[in-house]
């Protein structure tokens, strides 16, 4: 039972030989999250860079700082430098940055595979404001970073000449999927296959758009089989399910997902756990207001924002302390708002633990149980405010 290192260091053939697949999409899903700042030139600020041209120690300490699993992802980094598939990537068009003003981060670069491309967005990194713009998704679209990610493809579509890939992993999933609905039309034309990996799911409206008709044949969702943020705003979406060889909401993790014969290991379906589990959440989210789930995407923010700083590597030794803290004086939220952010909080910890200083008692958040699902308050609208402006692409200065 092998996972995407493993495929990187046995796959020999070239892109010719074997088809760009999924597994490949995740592996440069995966590779987007190192710091590759300074190193990549920009959207139109110079020529594409050889991936060995990056292969320094130096480097590559510096490009897997404060990321989650550095020692994962250094492997990685040296298993592609050395593969006779990967080897000639060149990497163009990288773009990083977080808006605070804006409930922001962005991220993607540009993969050449020859005359082909793979263009892959990055999913939520440390940042907390990060975690906030994936909160807004449950009651706004487009967020900023969705927006951002249509003109960024819109952009760099422009030279490729070969076929055009998109992917991403976790929020990434979800802007590639978002990218190639809202793109230009001449960028639209060129991209061969979008890659979705555990990424978020969009809103009803979202699904129902020309846009998403036109494209859905060329839509490739992959969740692993205990999957939590893969299907989240789950509705109309198609998935197939991954093989984990983790539990619970680590399954999120790439590293995890099983790979055998060049290709995942796919289930049949869901864990029941987590089938009934993303029910419950998704009729819980859709059951709210958007003035409540605002309030519930603040309080959640407000938990990582008690830490100091501004992302999961600035936490205090004692950070522990805080979560205790200011969950305990969230206790005038109602019943089910408070379950749900306790439920939330310990997901996220759980995801960033690998990073996190090491508690030095036996850390234990309240039990949570999934709130019974309440009566819609509110009958969702057809189209939510937010939600019927799409804006046009422009072009990336």
């Amino acid at each position: 039972m092998g996972n995407i290192l493993d495929y990187i260091e046995q796959e020999k053939q070239s892109f010719t030989q074997y088809p760009f697949c999924a597994v490949d999409s995740l592996v440069l899903s995966q590779l987007s999250y190192l710091n590759f700042d300074g190193l990549v030139p920009g959207p139109g600020e110079g020529d594409s860079i050889l991936l060995s041209q990056l292969a320094n120690e130096k480097t590559v300490a510096a490009m897997v700082k404060g990321i989650r699993a550095p020692d994962l992802n250094t492997k990685l980094f040296w298993l592609l430098a050395e593969s006779p598939r990967f080897q000639n990537l060149r990497l163009s068009a990288y773009i990083n940055h977080i808006d605070e003003e804006k409930e922001e981060q962005f991220s993607a670069v540009t993969f050449l595979l020859g005359e082909d491309a793979y263009v892959a967005f990055r999913g939520t990194d440390a940042y907390y404001v990060a975690w906030k713009e994936d909160f807004n998704l449950a009651f706004i679209c487009p967020v900023p970073s969705q927006v951002e990610a249509a003109e960024y493809l819109s952009h760099t579509a422009v030279p490729v000449s070969g076929r055009l890939l998109v992917g991403g992993h976790s929020k990434g999933g979800n802007l590639a999927v978002y990218a190639s609905l809202f793109c230009t039309p001449e960028a639209q034309r060129k991209v061969d296959a979008v890659f979705s990996h555990d990424g978020p799911g969009f809103q009803p409206e979202v699904l129902e758009t020309p846009e998403y008709l036109r494209m859905k044949e060329r839509i490739h969702k992959t969740i692993p089989q205990s999957s939590l943020v893969g299907v989240l705003l789950q509705h109309q979406e198609s998935y197939q399910v991954i093989r984990s060889d983790s539990f619970w909401i680590m399954q999120h993790d790439p590293f995890s997902w099983v790979v055998e014969n060049g290709s995942f290991s796919y289930e049949a379906s869901l864990t029941s756990s987590a089938a009934f589990l993303n029910r419950s959440l998704n009729e819980w989210i859709s059951a709210l207001s958007e003035e409540e789930l605002s309030a519930f995407a603040d309080a959640l923010y407000k938990v990582l924002c008690s830490f100091g700083g501004e992302t999961f590597a600035d936490l205090p030794e004692e950070w522990w302390k805080i979560v205790l803290n200011v969950l305990g004086g969230m206790k005038e939220l109602d019943a089910d708002t408070y379950k749900c952010i306790l439920f939330t909080v310990r997901s996220l910890v759980s995801l960033a633990i690998g990073n996190l200083p090491k508690p030095k008692v036996n850390l234990k958040l309240p039990e949570i149980a999934l709130p019974s699902i309440p009566l819609p308050k509110r009958l969702p609208h057809p189209f939510r405010k937010h939600s019927a402006k799409i804006s046009s692409p422009h072009k990336i200065q």
